[in-house]
């Protein structure tokens, strides 16, 4: 279903490009959704409501970061029956040079280094909320 900036629902668009999914980290965070949700957008600050490159999606629990060139990351906080499931979907909204894309993660390793700082990111949430926070296995190209 398409959003009224051009996105889909999972990959709400900050610009309106409709994107493919490249992979998606998840992790369990074992606190309510509302305090981990909280948390991670305290992190972003309301002032990136006005970014175009951020937004928050509160009713939705939805975070959208965009970047110039191909990176579009939808997290979402989703309730599940041991806390919180964090989910990030990562999609190549690329409109120009698509087929460096590849080239460029793979030389850059960027799946690595977004799964990295994701697990990282989960870790912190974690120590912050004093509950247990686990990474599950990525799903997707990598």
């Amino acid at each position: 279903m398409r959003t009224r900036d051009g996105g889909t629902r999972d990959g709400a668009s900050t610009t309106g490009r409709p994107g493919r999914l490249q992979w998606t980290d998840t992790a369990l965070v074992e606190a309510p959704a509302e305090r981990v949700w909280e948390l991670l957008i305290s992190t972003i600050g309301d002032t990136a409501v006005d970014d175009r490159h951020v937004r928050i999606d509160r009713s939705a629990r939805r975070l959208v970061v965009e970047g110039d060139w191909w990176f579009r990351g939808v997290y979402s906080v989703e309730p599940h029956e041991r806390g919180t499931l964090v989910v990030c979907r990562v999609y190549d909204i690329a409109r120009t040079a698509r087929l460096l894309v590849p080239v460029n993660n793979l030389f850059n390793r960027t799946r690595q280094t977004h799964r990295a700082a994701f697990d990282q990111m989960i870790g912190l949430l974690g120590a912050r909320l004093r509950c247990a926070a686990h990474p599950m296995p990525a799903e997707g190209r990598g």
